[in-house]
């Protein structure tokens, strides 16, 4: 009687099939939760970032009682790289259309003027050659009475007679909260944002390149997004001049108007006061 022969070594085609597939879904699941974590790593460092461009203002600001001008995007790889470009009326060159953080200028590392996914961040800030932050003492408001009778009328400078609301009039950057169609921070209100600080997220639409490019409209950009380009050549410093800044939150849901954009914005009076800069009445 012949005896059977035993089951051979080894797999079946089969048996391979099934357990490619099964390394395939591991790898593929092992993938996607890698390419999670390293998006929010780049939000970690965005964000990281973020908060050390403004702080770095501060200190600038609490330095030579005003604000810089944004360096030019387009300056990269020359001497210029980083540096604010401003003029001899103290206003910045070129309406800001290239506007980036100045980093030289405020002696922060290239590096750190990147966002996590390597873009340069968008920086804005009020230039009016009479009435704006970036004149000479543009931001000192430590003379300004907070007892002075407010007239409504914009002060180029701030004395002991001038309360904080007046030195604080059609100053600053407009931006508006798309979500709920409010704006946040408004000039004609004295309200307006001191600068404004983008970091064009994950789909660097209306962004500069580490290499000075501009990215026009990478995937599908929606109209906030469109805003919050520094080429639009508006004079945002008025109450009415020009569209506003846009911060919301982030829309994850993957359609045409999708908003990534992660913003900074602080007040005027915020920067003032953080900077030793703000409203003090005077020793009667």
């Amino acid at each position: 009687m012949t005896q059977r022969r035993g089951r051979a070594d080894g797999f079946t085609l089969i048996e391979l099939s099934v357990v490619l597939v099964i390394i395939g879904l591991v790898l593929g699941m092992g993938l996607t939760a890698m390419g999670g974590w390293l998006e929010g790593k780049r939000r970690e460092a965005t964000q990281d970032r973020l908060d050390a461009i403004v702080e770095a203002l501060v200190v600038y600001a609490s330095q030579h009682r005003r604000l810089p001008c944004p360096a030019d995007a387009t300056d990269a790889g020359t001497a210029e790289a980083g540096r604010e470009q401003r003029e001899a009326d103290e206003s910045c060159t070129d309406a800001q259309q290239n506007g980036i953080v100045p980093w030289v200028t405020l002696g922060l590392r290239e590096a750190d003027a990147l966002d996590g996914w390597t873009r340069l961040f968008t920086y804005r800030v009020d230039d009016h050659p009479t009435e704006g932050l970036t004149r000479d003492g543009g931001l000192d408001m430590s003379d300004c009475d907070p007892a002075a009778a407010a007239d409504g009328t914009p002060e180029t400078d701030c004395g002991a007679d001038v309360a904080p609301l007046d030195f604080l009039l059609n100053k600053g950057v407009r931006t508006a909260d798309a979500d709920g169609g409010n704006i946040l921070n408004q000039p004609g209100a004295g309200t307006g944002a001191a600068f404004v600080v983008v970091s064009h997220g994950p789909n660097a639409s209306y962004a500069y390149g580490n290499n000075g490019n501009f990215i026009t409209g990478i995937g599908a950009v929606g109209d906030d997004e469109a805003l919050n380009r520094n080429d639009k050549a508006v004079t945002e410093h008025l109450a009415g001049g020009g569209d506003a800044y846009v911060d919301r939150l982030v829309d994850e849901s993957g359609t045409s108007s999708q908003f990534d954009d992660i913003l900074r914005r602080p007040s005027i009076t915020w920067l003032a006061v953080k900077a030793g800069l703000g409203p003090r009445k005077p020793a009667s």
